[in-house]
């Protein structure tokens, strides 16, 4: 789930039309706190919901979704230290993570620019990139054991805003 940091103008009749009610009704039973600062908000689910999230949330609409994709694509071809976990000079923040498996770097390869193809942590990594952004991920935890996708993801070039 990616949600759109909440803003004082997001209850315009658009916006809270396209709130996802299940993801808020998730998060009250998991963690209810995060509603505070985000608000779930809905997608076509097709296989591009990753990055239509994120063009609903850097241009409030999902338009941009392809264009984004291909972005990611780019960054994830020209930078294979940062996305090839066989690469010898890895250098990913996950490089010791040993809870996010990651697939072979021909897979994103491949994989990336094709439309409807679902999406994982290493784009979140790319998108940040492409967006020059950190982006908070959340995966709900299961039986109180915090998820190693449940983190602030700062991308290549990305300035940490701690």
């Amino acid at each position: 789930m990616l949600s759109l940091k909440a803003r004082h103008n997001l209850l315009d009749n658009k916006l809270s039309r396209n709130i996802d009610h299940v993801s808020v009704d998730l998060l009250k039973m998991t963690n209810p706190n995060i509603l505070e600062s985000f608000v779930p908000l809905k997608t076509v689910g097709d296989g591009n919901c990753l990055f239509r999230a994120t063009s609903i949330a850097a241009y409030n609409d999902e338009r941009r979704h392809s264009k984004l994709r291909w972005n990611v694509f780019q960054e994830i071809r020209d930078n294979p230290t940062w996305y090839d976990k066989d690469d010898p000079n890895y250098c990913s923040p996950f490089v010791n993570d040993l809870g996010i498996n990651l697939e072979n770097y021909s897979y994103y390869f491949v994989s990336t620019p094709k439309d409807g193809v679902w999406s994982d942590i290493n784009h979140i990594l790319a998108l940040s990139a492409v967006l020059n952004t950190p982006i908070m991920s959340y995966f709900p935890s299961v039986q109180s054991t915090v998820n190693s996708f449940s983190r602030v993801i700062i991308g290549r070039n990305v300035l940490n805003p701690d």
